[in-house]
């Protein structure tokens, strides 16, 4: 019974963990583009 419980509580850290590595790309990838737009809006200025 605990082992049950405790191979619960590891699959349940192990998608967290994955869920916080899929947002930390995800902010990566929103910071990148959001750059690469502000420059092309830079150059179109100037």
């Amino acid at each position: 019974m605990i082992n049950f419980y405790t191979d619960k509580l590891a699959t349940h850290a192990k998608s967290i963990r994955f869920k916080k590595q899929y947002t930390h790309k995800q902010m990566i990838i929103n910071l990148l583009t959001n750059y690469s737009l502000s420059l092309n809006h830079l150059k179109a200025m100037t």
